[in-house]
């Protein structure tokens, strides 16, 4: 039976202000996330990780049990799930899966010159990857990976090798998928690779798709 990937994916002008800023009153995350998210320095920064936990939370019924890696990767230990959330620009993604480790990066494409990320690339990708567009799929793909492993920019990025859909790292090889969610960003899944094709669901979410979250807004607005 092939494992179901699902990626639930929300953007901030699908938001009303007043949504925006209910979210960010919201106290239903760890203190310790909390914490974490109160540290950001900006305002969409602070609502795009709120956001990507209450994905989490719609997505799996609750909001499970957290712990951080020592390179700060988020899981949780008592849930057989596999998950990983990323933000860019307007936009947050987040995957799951009960069998499938996995990793989501997206991004969204600005203006770059290209010549100062050639040091983190490939002489081969170099070659391969001179658009813009291009470089950030392949930039996505790498990301996907490294989230996946949850090392971080304590990984190389150069020792990642891509070729045809496929990520190869010591050894290791992932699936990757570009997924595409909305004009002007660039984003990719990395699974780990097994003998059988998983299938992924796209999810759109809104705060009205946010079940807890229109209770409590109603709650909110007749206390």
């Amino acid at each position: 039976m092939k494992d179901v990937i699902s990626i639930y994916y929300c953007h901030l002008d699908d938001l009303q202000v007043s949504e925006q800023d209910h979210i960010l009153k919201l106290h239903r995350l760890p203190v310790e996330e909390q914490e974490r998210i109160n540290r950001l320095h900006q305002r969409s920064d602070r609502l795009l990780s709120s956001l990507g936990l209450y994905l989490l939370e719609f997505a799996h019924g609750k909001l499970p049990a957290l712990k951080r890696t020592e390179l700060n990767k988020p899981y949780a230990p008592n849930e057989e799930i596999c998950f990983s959330i990323s933000h860019s620009g307007k936009m947050v993604v987040l995957a799951i899966s009960q069998k499938q480790p996995l990793g989501i990066d997206i991004e969204q494409r600005t203006k770059i010159q290209l010549d100062e990320f050639h040091l983190i690339m490939r002489p081969d990708e170099i070659e391969t990857y001179t658009s813009e567009e291009s470089f950030f799929e392949l930039w996505t793909a790498k990301e996907a990976v490294i989230k996946a492993l949850g090392t971080g920019f304590h990984q190389e990025v150069k020792e990642i090798m891509i070729q045809d859909n496929q990520a190869k790292l010591q050894e290791q090889y992932w699936q990757l998928t570009p997924i595409k969610i909305r004009d002007g960003y660039s984003c990719t899944l990395a699974v780990a690779n097994s003998n059988s094709h998983s299938k992924i669901d796209l999810i759109p979410v809104t705060a009205q798709d946010l079940l807890p979250l229109k209770k409590e807004k109603e709650n909110y607005a007749n206390s």
